[in-house]
């Protein structure tokens, strides 16, 4: 019983995932304005080697890329080096007085290898869907623009129906949930037991 409720949401959350925010196709020649926006952005605004910049953190003067944590900002950009990026810049940096320096903007020089081009382009289409953008087209550009880069969306959408269904399945057995969901896709156990449970009392 156990076990069919949970596969019958988990094939709930993958219908719903297919239907509803799979990464649409793009539009055919939609790539082609990237180039002259990201090199007004890096000769307009204030930008820096991301790696480099980020690794720069300290107390009271952190450099993070949107809201995430200093190390999480540098996973982000190891993520894109490993993904074949030329380079990753920091664009359009705001500078907080002792806080540090944060942005939302990456601009990424490409690859010319067709096969790193892709990864690039699929990771850019993730990002692009988790905000309800479409993706831009490979139309040869030597840049990319990257917004508001969070978490991979797919462990966002894992998190996300773990939480849910650790809810639902409060009322089973509280210690049951927690064996699955809390070891297996890590949710804490917090988000489990918030209320207290009296399977565990």
């Amino acid at each position: 019983m156990k076990w069919l409720l949970f596969l019958s949401f988990a094939a709930a959350a993958f219908l719903g995932w297919f239907l509803f925010v799979r990464i649409p196709s793009p539009e055919p020649g939609s790539g082609a304005h990237q180039d002259p926006f990201c090199r007004k952005l890096l000769d307009t605004k204030t930008h820096r080697e991301a790696f480099a910049w980020v690794k720069e953190s300290k107390d009271r003067d952190i450099r993070t890329i949107g809201e995430q944590s200093p190390e999480e900002s540098l996973k982000i950009v190891d993520r894109l080096y490993q993904e074949g990026a030329e380079r990753v810049w920091a664009v359009d940096l705001e500078i907080y007085p002792n806080k540090g320096q944060s942005t939302n903007n990456l601009v990424i020089e490409l690859p010319t290898d067709p096969k790193l081009r892709r990864k690039l382009f699929l990771l850019e289409g993730r990002v692009a869907a988790s905000g309800g953008f479409d993706p831009v087209s490979d139309d040869g550009q030597h840049y990319m623009f990257l917004s508001k880069l969070k978490l991979p969306f797919h462990l966002q959408f894992l998190h996300f129906v773990a939480t849910v269904l650790t809810s639902l399945l409060h009322s089973l057995t509280c210690s049951w949930c927690n064996r699955v969901f809390a070891t297996v896709i890590e949710v804490p156990r917090e988000l489990c037991c918030s209320r207290g449970c009296p399977n565990e009392a």
